[in-house]
């Protein structure tokens, strides 16, 4: 069989890409999911591709992000981190999960599998996010379901609400950096920026006491860090903080 170019396998990714856009249109809420990560597992692949190659002025800095070998590793009892350009945390109680963080969109679907293949299927009840940083909420949409609520801090919204009006500047800005990003912002709706909705949220200096299936997570609103909606999650009985940007 001929072996295809690098071109040839991107225009094969985003004709891929089409057909699953094609199916979540006409599809049920889980069906859209679903095919809104195949599409993604196909588009993060191209863009790997695309920088091991070092092609379009690629430095070696990007490719190593974008190649990061994605692998789920217990980090705790029953506490696991996928890694990735931004890592994602899965945390299992005895009735269901709650993640820290879902990294970034192109590596969403992989993280998602990874996880598939390591940890046994629970509900997912929360979703506790950093900060509104693309690298640390772009796996939202994708693994969001109906029951799912999702924690902030309370300057979130206003956070994501001027990033968003602001994407064009900082999206060339960005790419400059991370040029496995595509050339354009995304418009569709799983892919493009923003768009999450907080179910609680978290004042600075505020503790917020979680209880779930058996474990207790605080979380607390952190000023400062990368933005003016940090916050991390500190795990009393286990002695674990995840800290998001906090410290870099």
């Amino acid at each position: 069989m001929k072996k295809l170019s690098k071109l040839q396998k991107i225009l094969l990714g985003a004709v891929l890409a089409l057909v699953g856009i094609a199916v979540f249109l006409a599809s049920s809420d889980e069906v859209k999911r679903r095919a809104g990560i195949a599409v993604m597992d196909r588009i993060g692949d191209a863009a790997a591709d695309r920088m091991s190659g070092g092609e379009d002025g690629t430095t070696s800095v990007a490719a190593e992000f974008i190649n990061i070998p994605i692998e789920v590793r217990e980090i705790g009892p029953d506490i696991f981190q996928a890694t990735g350009v931004g890592n994602t945390h899965l945390i299992v109680t005895q009735s269901s999960h709650i993640l820290f963080d879902t990294g970034l969109s192109l590596q969403v679907a992989k993280q998602i599998k990874a996880f598939a293949q390591s940890v046994p299927e629970k509900p997912l009840t929360h979703i506790i996010l950093s900060h509104s940083h693309a690298d640390h909420i772009g796996g939202v949409k994708f693994w969001q379901r109906p029951e799912t609520k999702i924690v902030t801090h309370t300057d979130f919204q206003e956070e994501q609400r001027y990033l968003t009006e602001l994407n064009d500047y900082f999206y060339g800005r960005n790419r400059l950096l991370f040029p496995f990003m595509p050339e354009e912002p995304p418009t569709f709706e799983l892919l493009k920026y923003g768009g999450i909705r907080s179910d609680v949220t978290v004042n600075d200096f505020e503790t917020l006491r979680l209880e779930e299936g058996g474990r207790v997570l605080e979380i607390i609103g952190t000023p400062g860090a990368e933005g003016a909606d940090n916050l991390v999650l500190w795990m009393p009985e286990e002695k674990i903080l995840f800290s998001g940007d906090t410290f870099g």
